[in-house]
């Protein structure tokens, strides 16, 4: 074999190596480009997985957010989700980074590796003197003071009937749950649901 053929063999083998290469990142590409409609599609899962309807109920999703003081939570985790997978099997967390900075909802990272609702960070609700981050911590402390109510026949201390006062700012018709004059907060039995504890408003006038 002349020099020439053995150069021109060479540059043929090449050129074929090349062209896989190519073809093997074009088809990857290809496979991490999104349609539209699944674009769309997955936009509107994770919207959900993150608003009302869905977030305040979902204790994993909750537990993941908390981790991070202003609400961010891993886009590893989200692609781990079923619905998620099944839109993006590959996993690629540009992929879906991408889709979801078009969302008017949701915020993205800087580094495109989180999300968080709307405003993030945890808020801080204060009731009666103590802070809460979450609708779950101020549901467990209700729940304990129902339960000392009902070990001591009724009475709460006065850190407890601070904590339920505050609990009545927020209800639309509290000037008529705490009608007029004194009252007092203590834990009995709605008569409606009598084998369940809650908070009673024991008022001056009946």
């Amino acid at each position: 074999m002349s020099s020439t053929e053995a150069e021109v063999k060479a540059e043929t083998a090449a050129a074929a190596v090349d062209s896989s290469t190519d073809a093997a990142a074009s088809s990857s590409a290809a496979a991490s480009k999104l349609s539209d409609a699944d674009a769309h599609a997955l936009v509107r899962q994770i919207e959900y997985y993150f608003s009302e309807a869905n977030f305040p109920k979902d204790k994993f999703l909750m537990a993941e957010a908390s981790k991070s003081k202003e609400g961010w939570v891993q886009l590893s985790v989200i692609a781990g989700f079923n619905k998620v997978k099944s839109l993006v099997p590959s996993g690629e967390l540009s992929v879906i980074a991408g889709a979801l900075r078009a969302s008017n909802f949701l915020e993205i990272s800087e580094d495109g590796q989180s999300v968080r609702r709307p405003g993030g960070g945890q808020k801080v609700v204060t009731l009666g003197g103590l802070e809460f981050n979450t609708r779950e911590q101020i549901i467990t402390h209700a729940r304990t003071l129902i339960a000392e109510g009902d070990a001591a026949g009724g009475a709460i201390s006065e850190e407890g009937q601070a904590f339920v006062e505050s609990l009545l700012d927020q209800h639309e018709k509290k000037a008529e749950k705490r009608g007029e004059g004194k009252h007092t907060i203590k834990v009995g039995r709605n008569p409606d649901h009598p084998d369940t504890s809650c908070f009673v408003v024991e008022r001056a006038d009946g």
